[in-house]
């Protein structure tokens, strides 16, 4: 198949890319850049420097796509908060251009990078399914929930089959240390030999899964037609577990520091047993292998005297 990536050169969208390819198919990316990082980039796919707001006609009419897998968007809770409008318009519009682009060139599967935690909002019962109640509790997670309508309108209207992936919490090489999730943030604490910083007593716990088993839940959905998958670990770890296997696999002492507790949801994890039977997918990884990985790659790649 020809498949556009969006957002192929970020975290995610660069291994889903790779596990695309791997599995033969044409792969062209578009990615502003804005979080992406060339480096990430397949050297076997096609890349175009595009804003998902920008004008795709070319692009769309040159490459004729067969299916499309939405990864652009702006994902920082924190950040939405005090930019909601920015987030709307980047999240919800952005979705409906691609669409519109998908209606005019005969693109008839769209698959999307929704999540779990934030469309959710705090859990009435655990683990999350899919027809857990749909209440967001910030900018960011409305404007996924709001994508999702947008892609089962245009569905509804038009004949472009759609697969929606609520992400858990996903880890793993290529994340950025900084902005991204606990998990990359704790180990570029560790490799700078700084604290860990815990908000709060670490009690609460999340959903942890590693990146290429969110990749492989990608060409699994290209099979799929109109469905919303929780695709998590499907398993809670708190926050203290998380630095205790940190510290067994890093075998040094390490301080933790705790702060002020955030405003956030105290505990959520998702239902995956509707991906395990109709998408035929399941997590291959475990926490303490996803985490040997994830070290070990930023180790190389950023901290080479370590």
């Amino acid at each position: 198949m020809n498949i556009l990536v969006t957002g192929g050169a970020g975290f995610i969208g660069s291994h889903i890319a790779d596990i695309l390819i791997k599995n033969n198919h044409n792969i062209t990316i578009i990615d502003n850049l804005s979080n992406g990082n060339k480096k990430n980039l397949n050297p076997n796919a096609k890349f175009y420097n595009k804003d998902i707001l920008n004008n795709l006609t070319r692009i769309f009419n040159k490459e004729k796509f067969d299916a499309l897998i939405h990864n652009a968007a702006l994902i920082d809770v924190t950040e939405s908060r005090s930019k909601p409008g920015l987030y709307q318009k980047i999240n919800v519009q952005g979705t409906l251009n691609l669409l519109e682009y998908c209606r005019k060139f005969n693109v008839n599967k769209f698959v999307y990078a929704s999540s779990g935690g934030a469309v959710y909002g705090i859990p009435k019962y655990l683990p999350c399914d899919e027809n857990h109640q749909l209440n967001p509790i910030n900018p960011y997670g409305k404007t996924k929930l709001g994508a999702e309508d947008k892609i089962i309108n245009c569905s509804n209207k038009y004949d472009i089959s759609y697969t929606i992936l609520r992400y858990s919490n996903i880890y793993g090489p290529r994340q950025n240390t900084t902005k991204g999730g606990v998990i990359a943030k704790f180990i570029n604490s560790v490799l700078n030999n700084k604290e860990m910083i815990i908000y709060g007593n670490g009690a609460q716990t999340r959903d942890f899964l590693f990146v290429e088993d969110a990749a492989l839940a990608n060409l699994l959905a290209l099979k799929t037609k109109n469905k919303i998958f929780n695709i998590g670990s499907g398993k809670p770890t708190s926050i203290n577990q998380l630095c205790e296997e940190i510290k067994k696999l890093v075998n040094k002492k390490i301080k933790i520091i705790h702060k002020k507790p955030l405003k956030e949801i105290k505990n959520t994890y998702l239902d995956i047993s509707l991906a395990e039977k109709e998408l035929k997918w399941k997590p291959k990884t475990t926490l303490k292998d996803g985490l040997r990985k994830t070290y070990c790659y930023f180790k190389r790649t950023l901290y080479k005297n370590i």
